[in-house]
């Protein structure tokens, strides 16, 4: 059994792959302030869920933005090799 090993490209390799490409800066998208809460029963958490929209939630997300975070237009694009199969 052989194993396919990838080559490492070097430093100066992997500058000159990226010449001439337009510069991409992300802008940071930390949230303003994070916040921990506890909820005495099932009842508050329910209409903690009802006031703010958030009724997706139940057992399953651990977080969420409020209001709900719009993915941008472009969150679904990826860069492909044009080499490379989709």
């Amino acid at each position: 059994m052989t194993e396919k090993k990838e080559k490492q490209l070097g430093f100066d390799e992997i500058s000159e792959e990226w010449k001439g490409m337009p510069e991409f800066v992300q802008e940071k998208q930390t949230p303003y302030r994070v916040l921990k809460m506890s909820f005495r029963n099932e009842q508050d958490f329910e209409e903690f869920l009802r006031i703010t929209g958030l009724g997706g939630m139940r057992d399953t997300v651990k977080s969420a933005w409020y209001p709900k975070l719009e993915r941008g237009e472009n969150s679904n694009l990826r860069w492909v090799d044009a080499d490379e199969s989709v």
